[in-house]
């Protein structure tokens, strides 16, 4: 077991991190044998004894150098010089490798002027320079190696150690590298054992299908709990290549306890959002209600008191009696819509999306507005595109905001004479082939100061209004995926404007 600390799980570590990211067929790849992980592990353990890789390295340069006596130079060993001072330099350091060298350059000069000899003694001076100068630029290029594979390594267990993130990798049985972060968290100050881990993290560090060979998806991520202090843990796991071939798993173990807790917060303030313009709505339809209900039931009266009068006079008229019920009878209806229209509108539930046909939409809410239209003496100029596509919207709500926008404009029309009150609603194909619905009228129009204030909720320009009419218009519109606007006429008055896309959601 290797603490996260330790240099000796590195290279592992990132051969495994580095396969991570090959395709599974590379990942799969034959397991070392036997005997060569215990020459692998037997050299590793060689060099880290100086004791015995140097006099080993001392006993190369002998048996070299008397390879080349006894061979009478025919040989020609010295490049095998490289190797005890490769030992020499892997176990000792730079210092170490130099004495080597030396030894070794000693060695071949004894050997070579005893057996061989040069035409010029100047070719002797300078085979053993060159091979003086060949092993120390080893030395010095292999300590260079071993100092950046050493950083390099110290970069990497600095950046798994700095990780917010416990990382550990497993076998079928051991810990084999464990980070800094999952020794503090599990309050150990060595490699923890498989089952600390587990104890606290029940499957966290279970081999699994994470070991199979096979296995087509590298990483895998779910959400687990401490079992010691309740927190919330992204465990994202998957197998990797260990240094020694074998299959093992890597966890990486994020604390996601924070983040579960600001999205539930999110959801809790989403809630209380709609629970507010869900009252908001709902003392709007209070207003419209009363306002609505009026006319209808005003009538009523009216005609029940035509009624009993005829009646009192004794000579009524059945035909004539007839007709002032059946017109009671219209109002009482019409009542009896506007409330059940309110409580669609109010009542909690999802929107209704089915597709809509605006043309029949607009001329339906036309005819609610009549009596009040024919009351204020306005006039409407109705143009409706033909061939309009289907529109899917809650048709509830859509009808809400062109009542909504033919009441604001009858209403920003009561200065104006009566001959000039003139409402205009249009129907046609926007330039993005949606709906768009105009509702245009020859009131005094928008103050410049007010302009950019007439969505905001509560802002009102009436004598008697809450402001929130307009406001829940955007909104409904803006939730089909449209765009509600407004702008001056060149003649007077102001024109409302809402699109749709085609086929909405």
């Amino acid at each position: 077991m290797v603490q996260g600390h330790s240099d000796a799980s590195l290279p592992g570590l990132r051969s495994g991190l580095e396969g991570a990211s090959t395709p599974p067929s590379a990942l799969a790849r034959p397991v070392r044998g036997v005997p060569e992980l215990a020459l692998w592990q037997g050299l590793n353990a060689l060099l880290s004894r100086p004791g015995l890789a140097i006099p080993l390295a001392f006993a190369l340069v002998v048996a070299i150098a008397a390879i080349d006596y006894i061979t009478i130079y025919e040989a020609r060993l010295g490049i095998l010089y490289l190797v005890p001072v490769a030992l020499a330099t892997a176990s000792g350091g730079r210092r170490w490798g130099a004495v080597m060298s030396v030894v070794g350059v000693l060695a071949w000069g004894i050997s070579s002027a005893a057996q061989h000899a040069y035409s010029n003694e100047l070719y002797f001076y300078w085979e053993c320079l060159a091979l003086a100068v060949t092993l120390l630029l080893f030395v010095e290029l292999f300590t260079r190696l071993r100092v950046a594979l050493a950083r390099s390594d110290e970069r990497f267990v600095r950046v798994l150690n700095g990780l917010h993130a416990a990382v550990f990798v497993t076998d079928s049985e051991r810990v084999l590298f464990a980070n800094e972060w999952l020794l503090r968290l599990l309050g150990r100050g060595s490699a923890p054992a498989v089952g600390d881990i587990t104890s606290r993290f029940p499957n966290a560090a279970e081999g699994g299908e994470a070991l199979d060979p096979a296995a087509q998806s590298p990483f895998a991520g779910t959400e687990i709990r401490d079992a010691v202090d309740g927190r919330t843990y992204l465990a994202q796991s998957g197998a990797i290549s260990w240094i020694d071939g074998r299959r093992v798993r890597l966890t990486v173990l994020t604390d996601v306890t924070e983040q579960k807790r600001a999205e539930a917060l999110q959801r809790e303030h989403q809630a209380s959002l709609h629970h507010t313009a869900r009252l908001v709505n709902l003392a709007e339809a209070a207003t419209t209600l009363s306002h609505e209900l009026n006319q209808p039931l005003n009538a009523i009266v009216g005609y029940n008191a035509a009624c009993l009068r005829l009646l009192d006079e004794g000579d009524a008229d059945p035909a004539e009696l007839a007709a002032a019920m059946e017109k009671c009878r219209v109002q009482a209806v019409r009542a009896g819509d506007i409330i059940q229209r309110i409580r669609e509108l109010t009542r909690k539930r999802t929107p209704t999306l089915a597709p809509c046909d605006f043309n029949a939409m607009l001329s339906e809410v036309l005819g609610w507005l009549a009596d009040d239209l024919s009351r204020n003496g306005v006039q409407v100029d109705l143009h409706l595109a033909q061939g309009l596509p289907m529109v899917r919207a809650d048709r509830i709500l859509v009808e809400q905001v062109m009542l909504n926008l033919l009441n604001n404009a009858m209403e920003a029309m009561s200065p104006v004479p009566g001959t000039e009150r003139r409402i205009t609603a249009t129907t046609v194909r926007d330039a993005s082939g949606g709906v768009r619905v105009t509702v245009a009228d020859r009131g005094t129009g928008i103050a410049p100061e007010h302009a950019a204030r007439m969505f905001t909720p509560f802002f009102t320009t009436k004598t008697q209004g809450l402001g929130l009419g307009l406001a829940i218009c955007r909104s409904v519109v803006e939730m089909h995926g449209g765009r509600l606007w407004h702008e001056p006429r060149a003649n007077g008055g102001t024109a409302f404007h809402f699109s749709l896309p085609a086929g909405a959601t």
